[in-house]
């Protein structure tokens, strides 16, 4: 494979914005100009390299008064400040005049792959690393930027074709290895993925950017194998071989929506190594779509030790119709933010549709609003002490393990999240009849984003004695 085998599409170009740029540039002989123009010739000499127009607009510029006393040094003191103070047109337009006038340093086209994609136009960058690359194939650091700058753009196909070429050329750069085998990951080929991560440990072993891609229950054990520090956690006594086949399979059988396979999978991998919590949690979640309550529930209390980050949004069987097994009861924790605890309370009306056993341990100040919009459920205050249950869940998997989501919700639930307190907002109309209200937020916590989320009442000035402060919060 070569350069040749990489096809990078550019849009197509205006006729007439070469008699544009011209235009401007006699109407304006600003440098800013020039600059903004030459970055735009550049451009349109990587979709029509050959074009007479465009080269000759390049020599045009390049003898510009403004540019001729220019030199490579300035020219790189200039993009060197221009990185510092992060401007990135300032940087990409004497990326582009260094690029006119024939430098081919790899390290310009690293920043190059950087600030296109900041702008939109990677594949532009793309393009040109690909014509250098015609002419001296033999250049690892351009096809390293340029795998880099494809797998960025999303193009995981040619991202690919790149890190091969990459890797035969320099077999031993670890960081090429791991995003070689994130491209084929999304280009839906997980065991060609799995693959080459399990080879490149071959290579690199105890490396942790390989280790990182491996599946939650394989790092440790490639981890362990690689590292000669007896003294340290040794992996448990495996057949790794087996529990990557196995990992393998369940890609594939989530990808086909086989959840009861996918069942079956899980529990043989929890019979290969039966101290991961991360597989049980995963296995309970699957349990728990298949409606089977009890398993899943039972596994379920390793999510604590796993913390895994799973999306629902995919899942298909529902689990609506299931009910809790008799006599148990579900303790629900609301253990998020105050914003998301309103966020995933729709979640409720349907464990009440359901008659579900179960209560919801939330944030005291919540409390009033969650029992003025569900009278029917019952509430516990984050800190009160736990009431017997016998099984429990995060609020935000319930959600998600209910096929839920606001936009659904809304839909068939009136009104789904808090309301109103309306016996309040009339005491307060009846109070001051004329006068206006003014609300406040809540006051968030220490993190900037939460202190960006609030206003203190000293920022308030209110001169008018009729005017009252109103915490919109509850």
């Amino acid at each position: 494979m070569d350069s040749a085998d990489i096809d990078i599409s550019l849009p197509d170009v205006d006729p007439g914005e070469l008699s544009l740029l011209e235009a401007k540039l006699r109407a304006d002989t600003d440098q800013g100009k020039v600059f903004a123009a030459i970055y735009t010739c550049w451009k349109l000499l990587q979709v029509e390299p050959a074009s007479q127009n465009y080269q000759r607009f390049r020599q045009k510029l390049l003898s510009h008064p403004e540019i001729v006393g220019l030199g490579q040094r300035k020219c790189l003191m200039g993009f060197q400040n221009a990185v510092s103070n992060n401007d990135v047109n300032g940087a990409l337009e004497l990326l582009s005049l260094m690029l006119l006038r024939g430098s081919v340093m790899p390290e310009l086209y690293g920043y190059l792959a950087q600030y296109s994609v900041a702008v939109g136009d990677g594949a532009y960058a793309a393009k040109a690393m690909v014509a250098l690359l015609v002419d001296d194939r033999k250049k690892p650091d351009i096809w390293n930027a340029l795998g880099a700058l494809l797998f960025q753009m999303g193009d995981f196909l040619n991202a690919a074709k790149a890190y091969e070429v990459l890797m035969n050329i320099r077999p031993d750069i670890p960081n090429s290895r791991a995003v070689y085998a994130l491209a084929l990951f999304n280009l839906g080929l997980h065991r060609e993925g799995l693959e080459a991560i399990k080879n490149a440990i071959r290579s690199f072993p105890g490396n942790p950017e390989l280790t990182a891609l491996l599946p939650k229950p394989l790092n440790k054990f490639y981890e362990a194998k690689g590292s000669d520090d007896s003294d340290g956690d040794r992996a448990p006594d495996i057949d790794v071989d087996e529990m990557l086949h196995l990992s393998i399979q369940e890609s594939e059988l989530r990808g086909a929506n086989d959840y009861q396979a996918v069942i079956e999978n899980l529990s043989k991998q929890v019979a290969l190594d039966p101290s991961d919590p991360f597989i049980k949690v995963r296995l309970s979640y699957f349990q728990l779509i298949c409606g089977q309550l009890e398993q899943g529930f039972e596994n379920y209390k390793y999510r604590l030790e796993s913390q895994p980050k799973l999306k629902w949004q995919d899942a298909k069987v529902p689990m609506l119709e299931n009910p809790l097994p008799t006599g148990k009861t579900l303790a629900i924790h609301a253990d998020q933010g105050l914003g998301e605890q309103i966020i995933f309370s729709p979640a409720i009306h349907v464990m009440l549709a359901l008659q579900w056993d179960f209560f919801v341990m939330l944030d005291q100040r919540l409390l009033p609003a969650f029992r003025r919009k569900f009278p029917k459920a019952k509430f516990v205050a984050l800190g009160d002490g736990i009431p017997r249950h016998d099984y429990w869940m995060s609020l935000s998997d319930a959600f998600g393990l209910l096929h839920k989501d606001v936009l659904s919700l809304s839909r068939e639930v009136v009104h789904p999240l808090l309301p109103v307190n309306e016996a309040l907002q009339m005491r307060l109309r009846e109070r001051h009849p004329e006068g206006d209200m003014v609300g406040i937020s809540w006051q968030g916590g220490t993190s900037s984003d939460s202190s960006m989320r609030s206003i203190e009442v000293a920022e308030f000035i209110v001169d008018s004695q009729d005017s009252c402060l109103v915490n919109l919060q509850y």
